[in-house]
């Protein structure tokens, strides 16, 4: 049987052993040599503030990550990622739901339903793109379980997503999303 014992209680514990030792020093030491004692202690001190607060940081960025593919994996995405998979699939066209112009609806109930799944989609990548790029999530995690589908994504989209920005004079449509899918396909390399 291993125990394994978590990262954050060793360093909490080799904390308290390296200032309960400051603090044995201290008082055995003259009264010369106190005042630097203390200075350390000081300094191990701000030392593990510090880790502390970039260790909450980074598990924050770690539960934002894991919150986007919650959210991606949830009953509610089913239907709005089946439009997804057509297209990544090549079994739906992405200029099938292309608009003539900008506010023009498609008369078909059913086109209109996948247009939108569509923007929905490409919402929460613009959302993840945003979250990954400006650090508030973390990236690994992000590319571990996102970079197939951003990469088949991007590919068969980017025509669709030039058709809409000049439909609406937009040239910023979904640019955090292609950004992320060409950073992404850069790793891969």
């Amino acid at each position: 049987m291993r125990i394994e014992i978590p990262n954050r209680y060793v360093v909490v514990g080799a904390f308290l052993l390296v200032e309960a030792g400051f603090l044995l020093w201290f008082n055995t030491a003259t009264e010369r040599r106190r005042a630097t004692i203390a200075f350390a202690g000081t300094v191990t001190a701000a030392a593990f503030a510090l880790h502390t607060y970039l260790g909450g940081i980074e598990e924050r960025r770690a539960n934002n990550a894991q919150g986007l593919i919650e959210r991606w994996n949830s009953p509610s995405m089913v239907s709005v990622r089946e439009v997804l998979r057509q297209i990544t699939e090549n079994r739906l066209d992405p200029t099938v739901l292309e608009r003539k112009a900008k506010g023009d609806l498609d008369p078909d109930a059913d086109v209109e339903n996948k247009r939108a799944s569509l923007v929905t989609v490409l919402n929460f990548y613009e959302e993840l793109a945003i979250a990954s790029l400006h650090k508030s999530a973390n990236e690994e995690r992000l590319y571990a379980f996102f970079s197939g589908i951003i990469s088949q994504s991007a590919t068969r989209l980017e025509g669709w997503i030039k058709h809409e920005r000049a439909i609406d004079n937009e040239p910023d449509y979904y640019c955090e999303f292609l950004e992320l899918a060409a950073r992404w396909a850069a790793l891969r390399r």
